[in-house]
This record gives C-alpha cells, structure tokens and sequence, in this order.
C-alpha cells in the first residue's frame, strides 16, 4: 500500500509540473530558446536567441511567436540573407563593416559572416569588437588600377547617395569604387562631402579652358595637387539626382549614349571599313596593331573571355563574337550579368593574349599566351621579348607597348604631340579604340566613327590613371630574340601616322 501511495504521488508531482509549465508558457514567463538554436547540426547560439529574435521582428512574431524550430528555420533560410539581428550581441552589418579581409572572401554571401563568427570569430577578442555597434564601413577600398581616390572618394558617401550602386554592390566595396572610377567621375558624381568636380571647375576657369567638361581630369588634377579651402563644397545639390542615371555594371564609356547608326543597319554609313580577316604568322608590329584591330568594334567585353583554349589560342574573327555582339550591342548591355560566358567576346588579358596569337602562329592550338592583367608586361620580360619599365616617369609611348595596370592591360597605338596617348583595348563595353584625354581622344572618336560604324557607343576617353602602370612592356624589334620585327618602322612613329600605315589610309 506504501509503494501505490508514493507511486501516485509521483505521478501527481509530473502531472502539476507539466501544468505549471503549461500556465507560465501562457504567461510568456518561461523562454524555449535555448532548446531551439540547433538546425541541421548547427547551432546558431551565437547569433540567434529566438526571444530578441521575436520581440525585434514584427513578421516573426506574428507567424512564429509561438513555434520556435520555424522560427530559427526562418532566420536561416530567409532572416540571414536580409542580414537581420537576431540577437543583442551580433549585428552582422557591424561584422561586415568592420572587417575588411572578410568582406573580400564573402563580398555579399552574408550568410558565410553569421556562420564564420560561429565558427571562428567569437573566438578572437578583435572580431568581437566588430560584432556590434559599427555603423559605417571601416577600411574600404579606395585604391583602383594604381591610383589612389581617397581624396574625392568615400564608400558610405556614395552609396548614400546613390541608391542604385547601393543596390546592386551591397558591401562590396571594390565594386562600388570600381563604379565610381568607371562610371560616376566620367558623369562627374560626386565621391565624397568634400570634393565636386563641377563646383570645382565653375571655381577653375583656367582648368575649364584646359579640360572643358572632361570631368575625369578635375578628379585626377585634385587628388594630384589638391586645392584650397575654397575648393571644398559640401552642397549636395550639385549632383542632382544620381539615381536618375543609368548603370551599367560600374564600367562604362565616357558616355552612354547610343549613335543613330548602329550594326542592324545595313545601309553604307554603317559598313565596315577595316579588315575582317587576321595576318596570322607574319611577325611584325605592323601586323601585331593590325590583328589588335580585327576584333574592334563588334566584339563585346566577357569577364574572363579568352581564359579558355576556344577563345584566345583560335585563329581569326570568332562568329561567336559576331552573333553574340548582333544581340546585345546596346546601351543596356551589363557584361556582369554574363561572366565566363566563354566564347562570347574578350577580356582584357584574354585580348592581349588573342592579339598576339594571331601574330605569331597560323593555326589554332599551338601555345598559351594568356596572363592576369597586371602581369603581362612581365611575362612577356621573362621571355625576353621585350625590354620593360617599372613605374616610370617617362611619358613615351611608342605604337606596339604592352602596358600593365594595376586590374587591366592596353596596347598602344601611339602617342600625341601634346603626350596624349592612343590605344587599343578590351573594356566595357567590348574591345574598342580610346584615348587619354587631348588629341588622342579626339582621334580615337574619328577613328571608330569612320572605321568602326558597328560599335553603337561614343568612342571613349581614359583617365590619366592609365599612364600609371605595373610594367610597359617595349617590343624588341631586333636581335635573336626578338618576336616581332619592324621593317615599317612603326615603333618611331606617332599615334596618327601608325595609324594611317596600319589602316591602308
């Protein structure tokens, strides 16, 4: 009879906990988070607490306010993606913005900074510091091909102020600086709170009558001389709405829009008037511009066209290039949305490599020449092929150069009187001819106006960053080792005489 009785009174006890527990459920007295933070082996302890989560989410605590497991499924699945709070001690936003090294691994997978912070950065005492209260980006990016834009340039401001960029590169801050050197200085957008390029060329008639509006050289000559005090103009107004202004990836040409005459016409304004075909194996300069030319003008720009043995060891004009510039040559043409699509067009290294395949060999196959960009100066040094400058004052351009930037790679088509220097190379939108600013700008315009009336664009004017380099690359023109021979004494000539000889003009 003992025994019933305590076995009863067991069951008694069991029966009024799970009760109470009940009540105080009710009552929201009793928090079921910490039997809910694991999801498919992983627990999100570190950065979820389903009670902040509720009380800080209007959406989850109305459909999950009484269902923790959906609730954590929830901030998995769709909750980390957004970059929501989820607890007191993680905002992801301040890990983002305070921690440059992941920001370049994980761009914007924001997931992966949840899941590194579980895994690894609670660990450090410094990742923690950034687990919270960092409102802005620390230690973004502003140096692009070499050039230095802090002083006209600051990734909060721009993105602040330009809804669209902020859309489309979210934390990545070498995109949005990439946008900014690309496309917005050539707009003339404003960088920063202190530097406008139009108020400072109201300010500068002097530059005004030297640059007129080439916005892209009032950014280059402040951040290489600076200015005054009054230079400073922290009017916003000045830019007028940014997000009314097209995007295109983040590169663009000096222009965006569009000439009347474009490939679908078929009338004689628009025919072609350069060589179709490539001089394959004649090894000389003159041949080595002249195959630079054959893609010009109707070969669009593909993010890693050419890394593939279809695309830069082939011989000739590619029908590829041909149909896919037919369909997409046009102002809304964004070649980020068509990365590696191999066979489609070129990049610059891709270019390069392709230029100088045709040069040297007459079937497809036989060697690969391909480089990342700011190596092929050095490469073509390590082969002896050519001599090379490293970070040089000089201001000579001789037709031929092989010139490395920090992220991009040219060949020269000669140089200017007034030390402007043509060129030739593939960058958005496709493989065109361009020019510094000066006479070789307005070459490059005549040029593929009457040479190249496929190419639907404004012929584009480059920024005097391109004549700050990782190597130049100079042809040896004689001697055993020398590739490329110069019977047409290209090398000694200007930009507009090379390229009369090279033309046939």
């Amino acid at each position: 009879m003992k025994r019933n009785a305590t076995n009863q009174l067991r069951k008694v006890k069991v029966l009024f906990s799970v009760l109470l527990f009940g009540v105080m459920m009710l009552l929201g007295t009793v928090s079921v988070s910490a039997a809910t933070t694991k999801y498919k082996g992983v627990d999100y302890s570190k950065v979820y607490d389903f009670d902040y989560y509720v009380s800080h989410n209007a959406y989850v605590k109305k459909h999950y306010a009484n269902s923790p497991k959906k609730a954590l499924k929830y901030f998995v699945k769709k909750g980390m993606k957004k970059r929501q709070q989820a607890i007191e001690s993680f905002n992801v936003n301040s890990y983002i913005y305070g921690n440059k090294d992941l920001r370049r691994l994980y761009k914007n997978n924001y997931k992966k900074y949840y899941l590194h912070f579980i895994k690894k950065g609670y660990k450090s005492e410094k990742r923690v510091e950034t687990a919270v209260g960092i409102k802005k980006m620390k230690n973004f990016a502003v140096e692009y091909q070499g050039t230095d834009y802090s002083s006209v340039y600051d990734y909060n401001y721009y993105i602040a102020h330009n809804k669209k960029i902020k859309t489309k590169y979210g934390v990545d801050d070498l995109g949005v600086l990439q946008d900014f050197v690309e496309r917005g200085i050539y707009l003339g957008l404003r960088g920063n709170s202190s530097f406008s390029a139009k108020s400072f060329m109201a300010k500068h008639p002097e530059l005004k009558e030297k640059y007129g509006y080439n916005y892209e050289e009032y950014y280059f000559y402040y951040i290489k001389n600076g200015g005054s005090d009054d230079d400073s103009d922290s009017d916003d107004s000045s830019d007028g709405d940014l997000d009314s202004l097209p995007v295109y990836g983040g590169l663009t040409s000096a222009s965006t829009t569009v000439k009347k005459s474009t490939a679908s016409n078929s009338s004689s304004s628009s025919t072609r008037k350069y060589a179709a075909s490539t001089i394959n194996g004649k090894k000389t300069l003159k041949t080595y511009l002249q195959n630079a030319l054959v893609p010009v003008g109707r070969t669009l720009y593909i993010w890693g066209g050419g890394w593939d043995d279809s695309d830069a060891s082939v011989i000739g004009y590619q029908s590829k290039w041909k149909t896919f510039f037919k369909k997409h040559a046009k102002a809304s043409y964004n070649y980020a949305n068509y990365r590696y699509s191999y066979g489609n067009g070129l990049d610059c290294s891709g270019f390069a490599a392709w230029t100088l395949y045709n040069t040297l060999y007459k079937t497809s196959g036989q060697a690969w020449l391909v480089y990342q960009s700011t190596t092929v100066a050095e490469n073509y040094y390590k082969k002896g092929w050519v001599s090379i400058s490293r970070n040089s004052s000089s201001q000579t351009y001789k037709p031929g150069d092989v010139v490395s930037m920090n992220g991009h790679v040219w060949i020269s088509l000669g140089q200017c009187s007034d030390k402007s220097v043509l060129l030739v190379h593939s960058s958005p939108k496709g493989v065109q001819i361009s020019g510094t600013a000066g006479k070789a700008a307005t070459l490059a315009k005549y040029y593929m106006t009457k040479y190249f009336p496929e190419w639907p664009y404004e012929a584009r004017t480059v920024g005097s960053g391109y004549l700050n380099y990782a190597g130049k690359a100079r042809w040896k023109v004689t001697g055993s080792k020398a590739v490329l021979k110069d019977p047409d004494g290209i090398q000694k000539m200007t930009a507009n005489k090379c390229m009369k000889a090279i033309l046939g003009a």
